[in-house]
């Protein structure tokens, strides 16, 4: 039903979208969690909500909107926030590489004078580049994409995340701010500006903390070296050892089920993939096991911040053989894969490794 106040292009089915836009938000959080997980980022929080129809009616009438669907992109909407500056830029690289974009930008840069301040990436995405199975067919967030012209997804650090919510409270969400005289709300403006002086400084000193503790030695380490663990590493990979090649798919599949019983089933190209790692290692399956199985509990999942849920059992192996075997392992499978998607895994291994490399245990490589 519409009446004078509901905006122009609110029908029936409009409505009834309503219905499932709460699953296509959860649907988004999960791949974003999943998202910032495979990579590693430590995200303070990635969050997703769907827009009320209250709030929709609201912005309608206050833009004019005159087609709804299409003018509307944050009907459903995310927030990835993180610790550094770094971490923002490597999952706004993430977003990139994984989403089609319409819109890409900062939008505190279109900010001027006592206004400045506010510093969030916003990216409305309209689909996936390429097809990763992690949407659902036919499921809420795949129907959102079919029926609406694009979702925002924010990213910002904890620092700009703080201004920008007491900013927004104040001056668009409050009535304090508008009651101020025009030198009550400059007086404001400039403890703003202030602010976000401040607030550059503290990113500024949480990048130099997150550095500084990625260079420092872990905690001394109590395990004992093992008669098959490599003494010193070799300058180049280490030539294959009798059976290395008799590792096999389906022993692979049910080892790793065993091993990760949380994590994601993986495809049969991932399979492949973890054959393809295991094999480069040049170690006997059996020799892989016992290393794997002398591991610090929570040593990976502690030092690359995430848990084995929202990632696959191959990527769990992946970071469990990097823990292991260290600069031996990113030597040998850094070219590793043909897909397009691994081009970056070079680089990737290396920064896990910065994470792990000095938190595991004496004795290893």
């Amino acid at each position: 039903m519409t009446s004078a106040l509901t905006p122009v292009g609110f029908d029936e089915q409009l409505a009834q979208e309503w219905d499932w836009l709460p699953g296509a938000a959860v649907e988004l959080e999960e791949y974003l969690r999943r998202l910032m997980a495979e990579e590693p980022i430590n995200a303070h929080l990635i969050t997703a909500r769907s827009k009320s129809i209250a709030s929709f009616l609201r912005k309608c009438r206050a833009k004019g909107y005159a087609d709804p669907r299409h003018q509307v992109t944050d009907l459903v909407a995310a927030r990835v926030i993180v610790y550094t500056s770094a971490e923002r830029e490597r999952a706004m690289a993430a977003i990139r590489a994984r989403f089609t974009l319409t819109e890409d930008r900062n939008p505190g840069d279109e900010r001027d004078g006592d206004h400045k301040g506010y510093d969030c990436w916003h990216f409305i995405v309209t689909g996936e580049r390429f097809d990763s199975q992690w949407i659902q067919r036919g499921g809420d967030l795949d129907h959102y994409f079919h029926a609406f012209n694009g979702l925002e997804i924010q990213v910002r650090t904890v620092a700009a995340h703080a201004w920008a919510e007491y900013e927004h409270a104040l001056r668009y969400k409050s009535t304090q701010y508008a009651e101020l005289s025009p030198q009550g709300r400059a007086e404001i403006d400039a403890l703003f500006l202030e602010a976000h002086q401040l607030r550059q400084r503290l990113d500024d000193s949480f990048l130099s903390i997150a550095d500084r503790l990625r260079d420092l030695p872990g905690p001394a380490a109590t395990v004992a070296p093992r008669d098959d663990a490599p003494a010193a590493l070799p300058s180049q990979p280490p030539v294959p050892q009798p059976n290395a090649d008799d590792i096999e798919i389906a022993a692979v599949r049910a080892w790793i089920a065993a091993r990760y019983p949380d994590a994601e089933e993986p495809s049969d190209q991932g399979l492949r993939f973890a054959v393809e790692l295991l094999r480069a290692i040049g170690d006997p399956l059996d020799q892989i096991k016992r290393r794997l199985e002398r591991l610090p509990a929570g040593l990976v999942a502690n030092n690359l911040r995430r848990d084995s849920t929202g990632i696959s059992r191959v990527r769990a192996l992946d970071d469990e053989l990097l823990a292991s075997y260290g600069e031996r392992y990113l030597r040998a499978t850094q070219h590793a894969g043909s897909d397009p998607s691994m081009q970056a895994r070079r680089d990737q291994l290396r920064w896990r490794w910065r994470l792990l490399r000095n938190k595991v245990p004496r004795g290893r490589d």
